[in-house]
């Protein structure tokens, strides 16, 4: 069963944050499983072990295309490879042949970052909200196969000028600081009140420029994570306590094998093979996260 999940980049002006500090949270299925992209897998928007994303060819009215495309860039390039995570993107240009580019399809298997100019297109932004990803998933692995961003382009003017707050229909929406949120959340992260995290939920005048991103953001992405080795086998990072899950080989150095080692005649032999299904047995760690 796959649904779609939808995450708000909201822009409303709060006195004070009263909520617990978080910098992070995973979204997750009924079942607990986290929101997570399988980096093995073979599709459009999946190539090479990194995510590909398109920008909508027509961009937006506010920004010329090359300097939007360098704000996106960046942004995705917060989450890229960031202490040593192995989430990865890659940007191919806009497939479409039409004048108006590749639309938001959450079924199509493109990522797409659109510019959305028409104000009639409720269904894509609620009111007043800055942007919109829509994501579908599986909801009973957790597993991601689509992330569309809709920027709310008919009721703010965009920026790549880092001009901080956006807080009314004639303010001003850093692409950079947008599009850095919308990344998180198409990795599967949720929004936060807390003031600083790359995934807080409101716009606090003054205090948001572009933001950065903190060691707990990126352990968040990483959680669950599946991918490939270079010799085939998958890599699970386990939530629990950030263990690597993978498989398991036994052996023993002994006489007869094919290939020995510097000419002694002795050589590795694999004696048993370990499945990660078989190691993931039952813990008791109470891994602490960093509370901001």
């Amino acid at each position: 069963m796959r649904s779609r999940f939808p995450g708000l980049l909201c822009s409303v002006v709060v006195a004070a944050c009263t909520a617990p500090v978080w910098s992070f949270i995973q979204e997750r299925t009924p079942g607990g499983l986290p929101f997570r992209w399988n980096l093995a897998a073979v599709q459009p928007n999946v190539v090479g072990g990194k995510i590909v994303y398109v920008i909508n060819k027509r961009g937006s009215d506010d920004v010329s295309f090359s300097s939007l495309a360098t704000a996106v860039d960046s942004a995705f390039g917060k989450w890229r490879l960031a202490n040593g995570s192995v989430v990865d993107f890659v940007r191919d240009p806009d497939p479409s042949t039409t004048p108006e580019g590749t639309p938001p399809n959450h079924a199509d298997r493109r990522n797409v970052v659109y510019w959305d100019e028409d104000p009639r297109n409720g269904s894509h932004i609620p009111n007043l909200v800055v942007g919109f990803t829509i994501r579908d998933i599986n909801i009973a692995t957790g597993e991601m196969f689509d992330a569309d961003v809709v920027l709310n382009a008919a009721q703010f003017r965009w920026t790549i000028k880092s001009e901080d707050s956006f807080t009314s229909l004639t303010g001003s929406a850093d692409v950079q600081e947008a599009l850095t949120r919308a990344v998180g959340q198409l990795l599967g992260l949720n929004n936060v009140p807390t003031r600083g995290s790359a995934m807080q939920s409101y716009t606090y005048s003054g205090l948001r420029g572009r933001v950065t991103l903190g060691g707990d953001d990126f352990a968040a992405a990483l959680e669950g994570l599946t991918i490939t080795d270079m010799l085939g086998h998958q890599v699970t990072m386990r939530k629990d306590d950030h263990q690597i899950l993978t498989e398991y080989f036994v052996g023993v150095f002994t006489k007869g094998v094919k290939y020995d080692s510097e000419k002694t005649g002795l050589g590795w032999k694999t004696e048993t093979t370990v499945l990660p299904k078989d190691l993931d047995q039952p813990n008791t760690c109470n891994m602490k996260r960093p509370s901001s």
